[in-house]
């Protein structure tokens, strides 16, 4: 992926391909859901009330967090709570804990970027897709979008400091842990945040694909 200029370049290594995803994207994207579950409620309209209640309880467990059978209901959000401190390599860190309604997501550890200054930039870029990512969820004005909103990079934007651990949780338990060991700065080629010569770009709305 490329973050630049308000947009998400979405690259496909294997085919040499890579698509654009930003406001006009998501919006015919978030039309073409809405127009497909308008579809799916009407057919369960259709259907007997004993078997329409058990294909929404059979389809309940199978869609994304946001998306809901027509009750409009949106996913749980997320909070952040301090939880002390921690030292991570050589790094003393604030962390927190991160709940998505009661059960913790994710546990994150940071520190004052004053600190590392070398990562002031990207604390920026981060900053930089939290507002992107909610500006493409308002443009949308989509419910079960909504929980885009609620991204790691929100988390980010709402913490002051850079994550030097992150851990996240499933059922209670931790699954994986992120650390920085360390942060150098140097110059880079703007040829790295450009689409590589011979990438064609695709159409994600075109006929026969998903």
């Amino acid at each position: 992926m490329i973050f630049r200029d308000d947009a998400l370049l979405i690259l496909n290594l294997e085919d040499r391909s890579y698509f654009r995803l930003d406001e006009s994207t998501l919006s015919q994207l978030a039309s073409q859901i809405s127009a497909a579950m308008e579809q799916m409620q009407e057919q369960l309209a259709n259907l007997p009330p004993e078997q329409r209640a058990m294909m929404e309880q059979m389809m309940k467990g199978r869609m994304p967090e946001g998306m809901s059978m027509g009750s409009g209901t949106q996913g749980p959000t997320f909070r952040v709570e301090p939880a002390g401190s921690e030292q991570v390599g050589t790094y003393s860190c604030d962390k927190y804990e991160v709940f998505r309604g009661s059960e913790k997501s994710l546990e994150i550890c940071v520190v004052p970027v004053s600190r590392l200054t070398a990562l002031s930039e990207v604390m920026n870029t981060f900053r930089s897709m939290a507002r992107f990512t909610k500006k493409l969820v308002e443009s949308t004005q989509q419910r079960l979008l909504a929980t885009m909103a609620n991204s790691p990079f929100q988390i980010l934007d709402e913490i002051d400091g850079f994550p030097v651990m992150t851990r996240q949780f499933q059922n209670g338990q931790p699954t994986h842990e992120t650390l920085l060991n360390s942060a150098t700065q140097r110059d880079l080629s703007d040829d790295l945040f450009t689409v590589p010569s011979g990438f064609r770009e695709m159409n994600p709305f075109a006929q026969g694909r998903r």
